[in-house]
């Protein structure tokens, strides 16, 4: 078995090859996230202050019922747009759910020594129904054991980690059967991939600051 540094020495050498081409997807792809992100925050948190500003004013007893009928009108107009904002982020959240599929397999390319090239980019829009599908059951059946405490939603995050490659490999599964033999392939493993993601803290706290 090899060791997480030979892993990640092979990792570093099989992506110098495929380093531009994965970048600029990347970049592509994030665009529309971090665009939501910087606009949730700030357009979001000047809407939670006036909601709570307006709040305030209608609970105050001394103003007049007739201000408080058009400040409550100014609250109803400021939630709304909150929520559609709130919508806007969901559906955000939705979007990289469409492909995360497709990036799996570029970088199952990439693992393989495969040369990938720009042009073979028109395949992220191959996969986006089957992606959304699989990774939406995915963190609706996460959502679902974090409710009973956190950490169970956290072991399965590492027990589902294997679905996509798996629905790349065996496309002839289905979602729920690719989640059930992702739990079976990483049965005594979790442990192994969090050593492993643990030991890339130093970038993602650099990344996290650079942000």
């Amino acid at each position: 078995m090899l060791q997480r540094q030979e892993i990640k020495e092979k990792s570093k050498k099989r992506l110098k090859q495929n380093f531009w081409p994965i970048f600029f997807i990347f970049l592509i792809l994030s665009i529309i996230p971090i665009g939501v992100a910087i606009a949730q925050e700030l357009v979001v948190g000047p809407l939670d202050l006036e909601i709570e500003k307006l709040s305030d004013i209608i609970a105050n007893e001394n103003f007049s019922a007739t201000y408080r009928e058009e400040v409550f009108a100014q609250l109803t107009s400021v939630s709304i747009a909150k929520g559609i904002w709130s919508v806007v982020f969901t559906l955000a959240e939705l979007y990289t759910m469409c492909f995360e599929l497709s990036i799996c397999a570029m970088f199952m390319v990439t693992a393989h020594g495969e040369k990938y090239e720009f042009k073979d980019f028109k395949e992220f829009f191959t996969k986006i129904k089957e992606s959304f599908c699989l990774n939406l059951l995915i963190s609706v059946s996460v959502f679902l054991w974090s409710l009973l405490f956190i950490i169970p939603g956290i072991i399965k995050i590492y027990a589902y980690s294997m679905a996509n490659h798996i629905r790349l490999e065996e496309p002839e599964l289905s979602a729920k059967e690719c989640i059930k033999k992702s739990e079976e392939l990483m049965k005594n493993r979790k442990m192994e991939l969090f050593e492993l993601q643990l030991s890339f803290i130093g970038w993602m706290v650099l990344a996290g600051v650079i942000t």
